[in-house]
This record gives structure tokens, sequence and C-alpha cells, in this order.
């Protein structure tokens, strides 16, 4: 039984789909809006996979910029059993159909254009999001292609979504 069998696929329609589509305005542009989505080293490339598909199905969006952190790759190959050797396949390979939105920059490329405070991005979603880049994030820590574009965000009052993973020894009392 892979991962995904064992957890089952999040539902757009369930009162606990992980996107409120309705926080979205429709964009006056016709090109739509042009959203990053950060993959991190975190458990739940499920949900990960969920964001892909629900971002690449809805019109309002016209561009996503797709940037994994090399353990987000990791944990994708390992959690849904996806081969990552190819960069030009994985969009497709971790949204499980094709993908006409999305375009797929490496974390490790700081010269690339999401990187850039500049860049006209209308939002981005870490999903999942690890402790160690929601502090990165936190304190405004620039190091890569998946932790520049959040500062920028936050700098610029566009919108930022964040799902962070809890870890087995991380408790609240």
């Amino acid at each position: 039984m892979t991962k995904q069998q064992e957890y089952g696929e999040p539902s757009l329609t369930s009162p606990n789909a992980l996107v409120n589509i309705a926080l979205m305005p429709f964009s006056d542009s016709s090109l739509g809006k042009s959203l990053i989505l950060g993959v991190t080293g975190a458990s739940g490339a499920i949900f990960a996979r969920r964001m892909l598909q629900i971002l690449e199905a809805d019109q309002r969006v016209g561009k996503i910029h797709l940037v994994i952190s090399g353990s987000g790759l990791k944990v994708i190959r390992d959690e849904l059993e996806l081969d990552v050797s190819r960069s030009a396949e994985i969009p497709s390979a971790l949204a499980a159909q094709g993908v006409a939105k999305t375009v797929y920059l490496l974390d490790s490329d700081v010269g690339a254009s999401i990187a850039s405070g500049s860049y006209p991005a209308d939002g981005m979603v870490v999903i999942p999001c690890t402790t160690g880049c929601l502090a990165q994030i936190a304190n405004g820590i620039a190091e890569t292609s998946s932790s520049a574009p959040p500062t920028f965000a936050l700098r610029k009052d566009a919108s930022l979504c964040w799902q962070c993973a809890m870890h087995p020894s991380i408790e609240f009392t």
C-alpha cells in the first residue's frame, strides 16, 4: 500500500478543503493571478499534490511557479513514490496529471525571477512548510528560491499562506 492510498486524497469538496477558494478574488487581468507554490521537506507531500491540482484547475490562476527544496524532493520521492530525477517532469508527476500553467524553478537558483523582490507575484503558498522555513520567513532570511518569495510577499502585503507540518517530538501543553 502506498502512502497516498494509506492516507487518501484530500477532497476539494470536503468541508476541510485545503483552500478557501473564495478568499482569492477574481482578477481583472486576462492573464490571471501569478502564484508561487513552495514545497519544503516536511511530511505531507500529498497536500502539495492537491494544492497544485487545485491551482491548475482554478480559472483565476494564470501562472504557477513551483519551487521545491532539496529535502522537499526527497519527501515527494518517498511519500508519493515519484521519480524526481528529471526536472522537466516534476510538475506533471507531482500533479499526477498534465500541467498547463506550472513552471518549475530550481530552489538553488537565487537568480530566478521569483527570488527578486520586484517580481509581480500575487501570492505564495508553502505547503508543506518546515518549521525551519517558517523561521526563515519570520526573520526575513532569504537564502533560496523557496525562502525569498515569502519574505517579499510579507513586505509587499501580498497573500502568503503556509501549512506548517508537525513533528512527532513537538508537544503543545
